[in-house]
């Protein structure tokens, strides 16, 4: 019996210099390539933990940014209706409470905290392997050398890809011939894709938290938009861009990316447990200590 292979190819059939690229591959990729947010907390909040046990009352921020995740190398792009409406724009979301906190935090410390601050946060120098960064890296991802594997993924394909998703004369097209028009008629002069951020900044404002919904204002934006980009079938578009610009890329490394998928995720997991107060640097080194 002859077994078909389903394949994502580089054209629409299966033909001679093609590369194969299982749907399991390809998904694994886009999962790399934009890693969810919720790993980065992750690893920020074991990093602020680890300072307390060090007596450095470091701000911990428990929220889970709402950012939808990128398609490729282009933001914009959403991949469902209920992506758009969750999440909306990243321009209204006001990091800058958070940051002031951090700033002020840094500034209280003392000269010699300053120094154990800079010690324990030092990621390149010769305490890196001993700091707090190097802490969250393994306690999240296993080691510091998996996490940048795993994280450096998109710049692997950045220097892989054969050009970028939007030079792709099918997406230049979708957005010309369709989505611009389309945004055009609902009243938003925009000629490319992302412009509708910029306006969302621009008439509300930095307004809601890393946490918070989108209001109604910038959803009734946010679903016009959608409703243009699916009319346009851009995420399929881009996806299928993807698939032609970094196919060879991803058949040739196959295993690599399938490794570094399953370790994310197993350091989403890990990084869920911590948002949700079941992992922590206590305890996570302890029982560290415990096997020893």
């Amino acid at each position: 019996m002859l077994l078909l292979m389903p394949c994502l190819l580089l054209s629409n059939a299966c033909g001679a210099g093609q590369s194969v690229v299982s749907e399991h591959l390809f998904e694994a990729t886009d999962s790399l390539l934009s890693p969810p947010t919720e790993v980065i907390l992750g690893r920020t909040i074991i990093e602020n933990q680890c300072l307390r046990s060090h007596n450095l009352r470091m701000p911990i921020h428990y929220e889970v940014t709402r950012i939808s995740r990128s398609v490729a190398d282009v933001g914009g792009v959403f991949r469902s209706k209920e992506d758009a409406l969750a999440n909306g724009y990243s321009s209204t979301i006001n990091m800058s409470s958070l940051q002031r906190a951090i700033d002020t935090f840094e500034n209280s410390l003392s000269a010699k905290d300053k120094k154990k601050y800079d010690e324990l946060t030092d990621f390149t120098g010769p305490n890196k392997d001993h700091s707090c960064v190097a802490a969250s890296n393994n306690i999240i991802f296993g080691s510091t050398k998996i996490t940048s594997d795993v994280l450096n993924t998109f710049n692997d394909y950045g220097a892989n890809k054969t050009e970028s998703t939007l030079e792709d004369k099918d997406v230049q097209s979708a957005l010309k011939k369709i989505y611009f028009p389309c945004m055009n008629r609902a009243g938003y002069e925009i000629s490319k894709i992302g412009e509708m951020s910029k306006l969302a900044l621009k008439e509300l404002g930095t307004y809601r938290s890393p946490s918070t919904k989108p209001n109604k204002k910038e959803q009734e934006m946010v679903l016009i938009d959608y409703s243009c980009q699916k009319r346009a079938k851009l995420f399929d578009i881009f996806q299928k861009s993807l698939k032609r610009t970094a196919g060879n890329w991803m058949a040739e490394n196959e295993g690599m990316l399938l490794d570094r998928y399953e370790k994310l995720q197993a350091a989403l997991k890990r990084s869920n447990q911590v948002i949700n107060g079941e992992l922590t640097y206590e305890n996570a080194t302890a029982s560290v200590k415990t096997t020893k």
